[in-house]
């Protein structure tokens, strides 16, 4: 490029109209971003190519989580697995052990809820590559 030359840059709207009159070295180029109407799909097109090198990009919905194992799409490995499930103490099983301590069942009685599988938290794991995938929560 030769940077000794003190024209101005061509106007905008003289490069979007007559795009062939300046070739692609000089000191403006025309950047024109196709325009895609796509429901569903979120499509990025790079200016200047064809329909070709489109890049999709598709938005999952969230997983409806339960207290059995789902089938769903792991979101690091991309496979469609069944769900491992692992049950954790959480917020309920802890303020139910409270309140039994509390009203007298200090000689271990209150660590009673930490064995009881029903009221744990369940979390979901893809079991090809060990990724939590959500958890369902008691409270």
């Amino acid at each position: 490029m030769n940077y000794d030359d003190e024209r101005p840059p061509p106007l905008y709207t003289d490069v979007v109209e007559n795009p062939n009159r300046y070739p692609s070295d000089s000191r403006a180029a025309a950047y024109v971003v196709p325009i895609s109407r796509e429901a569903g799909n979120v499509k990025y097109t790079s200016p200047n190519t064809t329909n070709s090198n489109t890049n999709e990009i598709q938005f999952q919905p969230l997983l409806a989580l339960g207290q059995t194992s789902v089938e769903c799409t792991c979101t690091n490995c991309h496979s469609l697995v069944k769900t491992r499930v692992k049950h954790t103490s959480g917020l309920l099983v802890w303020l139910l052990a409270i309140i039994l301590f509390f009203l007298g069942c200090v000689c271990g009685c209150c660590l009673i809820p930490f064995c009881v599988p029903e009221i744990k938290n369940i979390q979901h794991y893809c079991p090809r590559c060990k990724v939590l995938l959500g958890e369902y929560r008691r409270l």
